[in-house]
């Protein structure tokens, strides 16, 4: 392994004094805020006293084999993520741009290839992102006039050949000092996917200028983006192409980040675990200082024990207070007694991950799901955590039967939404094999009644014998249905329901009479079945059924 490490000639003293000369001396440096991270790279904010000095130290953990494929093809040779960036700073400052000031960059390769690197900048002084900048400022006058400038900073990185992918506000760093004064500075960062070419084309051009009026639009209204796009174009013609194809893929771009394929996560790592964080609230668990992995795993919880089996145990946890409380509910995965091989230690990590994954596959098919909140494991894998959070006024459709809640309307709700989540699921050959009534949980508020799916940790794929699996999980919903409301005319109902047909054909009937078979042989299981699920007793549901 071939480790590279370059410092800037204006920061050598500077990092001697403080010890940093290895790469784990640099890599390793954690003593600060988590500002940015995903799955591949994570940013840290670091304070240094005597002097005082800010730095932004960005990680490359874990690289992708296709970002070193495609430096090869672009370069002529494999590069870093930190090489790279920190060649394209000095290749703008070249060319009369500002950026970041560089302060070092490392890497480890292994045949040429990246396996980790890092990349260092000290703080821009007097400069904030131009996003925060454009929200505090009520001086149209002025924003017009940056709005001129910025086109013509942007047509002036294009005719030198610079392709920005990442041109988004957050991006721009704007000296507020100098706007005082009447004058603009801009600042650059975030370059490892910067490129430079002979000439831009107008595909790179209208990719480029659409990533910045995407982030503008909380901010600018559209004749500000007319006086943008103006400074930025030479003709009228020329603006009213930029202008449709950029309107265009904005509305793509809308559309993709507000369907629900996936969720955006920080990556908090820690010395002794990782974290993944639903963006929406880190800010909550960040003010809680619960915001790594040991932290939540070690919070005080509720003690409300609604799981405690052997390697799992299943608790709810309050922030906030008054009106403002938000319950969530934390289940550890840990080795059962006896059990702390490296397989068992694998299941532990992939039972907290799947389940994540599991939740955001739901949300794909349209079924309704707790908010995946967090998810985590520890470094050695012998600890994992998942945090969703709670339904609002939710019950468990188990509890409406138990009590007799169930009226004739919210029966035809159930059957007509129970059947969609099965459809939904096993129509693309995913089953959940814990389809119970305690796992579909009832909401029901301002009228509206809305049905969610829990317990998703056993939810998998399956193309191979999907009727096996499709009559286990319709018979586990049916044995734990077997009370007194829910009759043989509620069961074909249902079935008309999950089939979409007004009668049940040879094939709607073999199905029924196969969910019938395998419900029996599940009652004559109930004492595996009490200990794997916590029911009330079985005598108790013979007595209602």
């Amino acid at each position: 392994m071939k480790t590279t490490i370059c410092v800037h000639p204006d920061y050598k003293t500077f990092f001697d004094d403080k010890k940093l000369s290895s790469f784990n001396d640099f890599f390793h440096i954690k003593n600060g805020d988590v500002v940015d991270s995903n799955r591949k790279r994570c940013v840290f904010r670091v304070a240094f006293n005597n002097p005082a000095r800010v730095f932004y130290i960005k990680t490359f953990h874990t690289p992708s084999f296709n970002n070193s494929i495609s430096s090869l093809f672009y370069y002529g040779k494999a590069k870093s993520e930190a090489q790279i960036e920190w060649e394209n700073a000095l290749l703008l400052q070249a060319h009369g741009f500002n950026t970041i000031p560089l302060a070092a960059f490392g890497e480890q390769t292994v045949c040429g290839f990246e396996k980790r690197s890092f990349f260092i900048s000290e703080e821009i002084k007097d400069s904030i992102p131009l996003d925060d900048w454009l929200a505090h400022n009520r001086d149209y006058t002025l924003m017009n006039d940056l709005l001129t400038f910025i086109g013509l900073q942007i047509k002036k990185l294009h005719d030198a050949g610079f392709s920005y992918p990442d041109l988004y506000l957050k991006h721009m760093f704007i000296n507020v000092n100098a706007v005082k004064k009447g004058d603009y500075i801009f600042s650059y960062l975030d370059l490892h996917r910067l490129r430079k070419k002979k000439k831009c084309s107008l595909q790179e051009r209208i990719r480029d200028l659409t990533a910045f009026f995407f982030s503008a639009e909380p901010f600018l209204n559209s004749g500000q983006v007319d006086i943008a796009l103006t400074a930025y174009t030479d003709s009228h013609t020329e603006k009213k192409l930029l202008q449709s194809k950029i309107e265009e893929r904005c509305a793509k771009l809308r559309s993709r980040r507000s369907h629900d394929k996936g969720i955006i996560t920080r990556r908090v790592q820690s010395d002794n675990g990782m974290l993944f964080i639903n963006e929406n609230y880190y800010s909550a668990l960040h003010e809680a200082g619960i915001d790594t992995f040991e932290a939540l795993f070690s919070h005080q919880t509720d003690g409300q024990n609604i799981t405690d089996n052997p390697g799992r145990h299943v608790d709810t946890f309050s922030l906030g207070s008054g009106n403002a409380t938000s319950v969530f509910y934390i289940k550890k995965h840990t080795p059962r007694k006896r059990q702390n091989t490296s397989k068992s230690r694998k299941e532990i990590y992939n039972a907290a991950r799947e389940e994540w994954r599991n939740h955001l596959i739901c949300q794909r098919f349209e079924v309704n799901v707790p908010v995946p909140v967090a998810w985590g494991y520890k470094s050695d894998y012998s600890a994992s955590i998942m945090i969703t959070s709670e339904i609002h006024n939710g019950v468990s459709l188990e509890t409406v039967l138990h009590e007799s809640r169930l009226t004739p309307e919210l029966k035809e709700e159930c059957i007509n939404q129970i059947a969609f989540m099965a459809r939904a699921l096993h129509s693309r050959n995913f089953f959940h094999k814990d389809f119970y009534a305690g796992h579909i949980f009832i909401q029901q508020e301002n009228g509206s009644v809305k049905f969610y799916l829990l317990d998703l940790q056993r939810l998998k794929k399956h193309m191979l014998s999907p009727k096996r699996w499709c009559v286990k999980d319709l018979a586990q919903l049916q044995f734990t249905t077997r009370f007194r409301a829910i009759t043989l005319k509620d069961r074909i109902d249902f079935l008309h329901c999950y089939l979409q047909c007004s009668k049940l054909d040879k094939s709607g009937r073999a199905l029924f009479r196969a969910i019938q078979k395998k419900t029996q042989k599940i009652e004559n299981h109930i004492p595996k079945v009490l200990k794997r699920k916590n029911i009330h007793s079985w005598e108790h549901l013979k007595d209602n059924a």
